[in-house]
């Protein structure tokens, strides 16, 4: 509607540049899922690189960091395996709005 010439727009209306307007509506959603497997390697992974890290700064004072690191990181694989089977029962996902795409698609990790 519009009084001598100026646009009225309702109370609660939102203006927003001509861009923005483009991809209000379409667009389809990339869903990216992470397995269980994944998870579970990953932690198994980040427990055993800490491990070696400690194992590694115990050896050194010791005297032997190789052994000392060595030691810690079959330390930390075998806890983290065990860890993450016990801690990990499912898989991760999440979804993303993706205004250009034209099919939805889901990406496994």
């Amino acid at each position: 509607m519009t009084y001598t010439g100026a646009m009225v727009l309702p109370q609660n209306a939102v203006v927003m540049q001509e861009e923005e307007m483009r991809y209000v509506e379409g667009g389809a959603t990339v869903t990216v899922k992470f397995t269980k497997a994944f998870i579970r390697d990953t932690v198994t992974a980040v427990i055993g690189a800490v491990c070696t890290i400690i194992g590694t700064a115990i050896g050194t004072a010791v005297g032997s960091s190789v052994v000392g690191g060595a030691i810690g990181g079959a330390i930390g694989v075998v806890v983290g395996g065990k860890v993450s089977r016990r801690c990990i029962k499912k898989g991760f996902s999440f979804k993303i709005k993706v205004p250009k795409l034209k099919k939805n698609r889901t990406v496994y990790i």
